[in-house]
């Protein structure tokens, strides 16, 4: 009869082995790309004002003498000191693309940051201007990053001083670093990775207990999954992605959600060990503790909606320090009387308690460590969350072992219930996976058509495009591509050439001959000047009756004028004739070109184009003016 014993024992032990094995693959595979080794420098030569500052303007402070600055240690952690600071730094030279840097300020929960930069200490007129910070809206910033980044390239000359000015409610942490796009983009994508990672843990952790809750009633599972979202979303407003992507308009939340989540978390966390360690049966007192513990920490959260964030936090960290240790004496007392649950359930807590002390270390300055809080976060949030998780379900697992033993005497009898239901559930499941193949086939098939009408959207969205007559583009696609030449043009400053060409006396040849010769002509006339078309940038389009419209980008006036003048040449030389009627034709054309500059300014070009094809039709028709013969 031992050997039933024997097999839990086993079993336990492995099942203890897997979790620790998981969570330090967990942690290592953290820890690895946190530490990856980066291109980037921290700006060291950093000088704050000591004194009365918050009073002061930008000339107020450029008049300052600089004994009154002191250098301060990069990066830069004045702990928990509300108010409004002002900074001087030199951004140092790196190479010779510097100007393509992008300067980030790695904290992303200052209030307000006003930035003046200065292509040198000794200029007195400011390259730019920046504000930014929570007390913005998120779209309101340079950049959709949780981060604030300001992009150095945008400037002519690079900037090399900068004055900053911050205010901040809670910690006054300015760390700034400059960065190569090329590291940028690398260092955010494992960074990324990593906080991905950690939220993806955190929400499947949240969701499956959630899921437990409904199956099992269980208030144990319910308290957890609270606890696990509001450290998410501690989580969220620490790494700047809450105000980026779950509440980026909401500026009250942002300054308040660290103070409300934080203290939601650790209220879930007090009434989860309080079931989950049977307080109430072990002993009334400290039920009671942990039960006053709880409400302190939803007193906190009323606290957060109106006290100053620094405030706010002094008195969290201490209500958090106190709790930690509180359950920390309670589990090492269970483990004493040989609860096997409160072991595990220590572990958490400390876990919790290491990164708990450390963020109020870091948050008051005593701490500055090289990537901030992150890491210690990672490493906490997640060890915590785990062995949490583990334990709840050892809880779990030994309540349904007591239940199982109850009920092995009815599965026994009911065997042959249980054996049809078995099959019944194989039934099911047959039919669900038919189901399941039949659903995947429709949708297969649903997705062939929508591929075969949106081939067929694109192929009309092309021929809508094409004149019917001459098979040449027509006047929607001309009014659509000037405008995107016209931004080329006015982004690269290249030279935009536009020419207007008109079919002389064509309403005399519709006259004399019929319409359907004039089709002809048409056809005749556009063929010819398309052939001369050797550039893919360029085009010939039909503009409307008997006028025709060149688009040649990059091309100057002079060069425009020699090539429709060969188009010119070859149509006077090259009569319609298809065996019965013979039609001479001649044409006339305006030329212009120029660096589009503003908004609209490719209509400007195409005005002058038309206004010189009236000065040749004007001067006797078959002939080429340009812009420049208008002035003369």
């Amino acid at each position: 009869m031992q050997f039933p014993v024997v097999r839990e024992k086993i079993r336990q032990k492995w099942i203890i082995f897997a979790a620790v094995f998981v969570l330090s693959i967990y942690l290592l595979f953290t820890f690895a790309l946190t530490s990856l080794p980066v291109e980037s420098y921290n700006v060291d030569s950093v000088y704050i004002l000591h004194g009365e500052s918050e009073s002061l303007g930008i000339d107020d402070v450029r008049q300052v003498p600089s004994q009154s600055w002191a250098m301060v240690a990069t990066p830069v952690n004045l702990g928990m000191n509300q108010g409004t600071y002002w900074l001087k730094f030199h951004i140092p030279e790196n190479s010779s693309d510097d100007d393509d840097r992008l300067f980030e300020i790695t904290y992303p929960l200052l209030d307000k940051v006003d930035i003046w930069l200065y292509s040198s200490a000794e200029s007195d007129v400011s390259l730019d201007v920046l504000s930014f910070g929570d007390s913005y809206p998120f779209d309101s910033r340079l950049f959709d990053y949780e981060s604030f980044i300001v992009d150095f390239s945008k400037y002519a000359t690079s900037p090399r001083f900068g004055i900053m000015r911050v205010h901040a409610s809670g910690s006054m942490k300015v760390p700034m670093r400059l960065w190569q796009p090329k590291e940028f983009i690398e260092f955010s994508s494992h960074h990324h990775l990593v906080v991905g990672c950690l939220f993806g843990f955190l929400v499947a952790m949240a969701l499956s207990n959630l899921f437990f809750f409904v199956t099992t009633n269980s208030v144990s599972f319910i308290f957890y999954t609270g606890h696990v979202l509001c450290f998410s979303l501690v989580c969220a407003a620490l790494f700047g992605f809450g105000y980026e992507y779950i509440w980026p308009n909401q500026v009250w939340l942002q300054e308040r959600a660290i103070g409300i989540f934080s203290s939601g978390a650790m209220l879930f966390a007090m009434l989860f060990s309080n079931v989950l360690l049977d307080l109430k049966n072990h002993s009334a007192h400290l039920s009671a503790i942990a039960k006053g513990m709880g409400a302190a920490f939803f007193v906190n959260i009323l606290l957060s909606f109106f006290l100053p964030l620094n405030l706010l936090m002094s008195i969290f960290f201490l209500v958090l320090v106190l709790s930690v240790f509180f359950i920390l004496s309670v589990c090492i007392w269970l483990s004493w009387k040989k609860v096997v649950v409160a072991r595990y359930y220590s572990i958490a807590w400390l876990l919790l308690l290491i990164s708990g002390v450390g963020a109020i270390f870091e948050n008051i300055g005593i701490l500055n460590l090289p990537g901030g809080i992150s890491g210690l976060l990672l490493f906490g949030i997640s060890g915590e969350t785990f062995f949490l998780a583990f334990v709840l379900a050892l809880s779990y697992r030994s309540q349904r072992q007591a239940l199982d033993e109850s009920r092995k005497m009815a599965l026994r009898v009911g065997k042959e219930s249980a054996d049809a239901k078995d099959k019944l559930i194989a039934l099911e499941q047959k039919a669900k996976d038919d189901l399941e193949y039949k659903v995947q086939e429709r949708t297969l098939e649903l997705e062939i058509t929508l591929r075969e009408l949106s081939e067929a959207n694109s192929e009309l969205e092309q021929l809508n495009t094409i004149d019917p007559l001459t098979s040449i583009r027509n006047r929607r696609y001309f009014d659509k591509r000037i405008v995107a030449e016209g931004r080329r043009s006015r982004r690269e400053q290249t030279t935009l050439c536009l020419v207007m060409l008109d079919i002389d006396f064509f309403k005399r040849i519709n006259d004399e001959y019929g319409h359907d010769v004039g089709d002809e002509c048409l056809k005749h006339v556009s063929t010819l000047a398309k052939s001369f078309i050797k550039r893919p940038s360029d085009d010939i389009c039909r503009y409307g009756g008997e006028e025709f419209a060149f688009i040649l980008p990059q091309t100057p006036e002079e060069g425009a004028k020699k090539f429709v003048n060969s188009i010119r040449e070859k149509i006077e030389a090259t009569p319609y004739n298809d065996g019965n009627t013979c039609v001479a034709m001649t044409i006339s054309a305006g030329v212009a070109s120029g660096v589009v500059n503003h908004e609209d300014g490719e209509k400007d070009i195409l005005k002058l184009a038309d206004r010189a094809l009236y000065l040749a039709k004007e001067s006797g028709r078959n002939q080429i003016c340009t812009a420049a013969d208008l002035e003369k």
